[in-house]
């Protein structure tokens, strides 16, 4: 791949995030390809509905799901790349690293 590390980041005020909660409380998307994203944002956060919280957790779902979906990225992660996972907070510009 050429590169040592593959940065997951998520962001505060995530759209796909609240509408993967709002689906969960019963207002499904009526898009079939938006309802394919919360609903794998959904199997991420689970209950957590907490808005900070959910996109943590979807960052780390997505970390997660990198290397179980992908053979060539977990091949690179046993050859030593890195993944690691972030939240930009839109109001500030900083960026946590989980």
């Amino acid at each position: 791949l050429g590169t040592k590390l593959i940065l997951v980041l998520g962001h505060t005020g995530c759209g796909a995030v609240r509408a993967a909660t709002e689906a969960s409380r019963g207002a499904p998307p009526e898009s079939a390809n938006l309802r394919a994203i919360t609903d794998r944002i959904l199997e991420g956060i689970g209950e957590d509905f907490d808005p900070a919280a959910a996109v943590e957790a979807n960052v780390r779902a997505t970390m997660r799901a990198l290397t179980r979906d992908s053979a060539v990225l977990a091949e690179a992660v046993e050859q030593g790349v890195e993944i690691a996972g972030a939240v930009y907070d839109l109001a500030s510009g900083r960026v946590r690293l989980l």
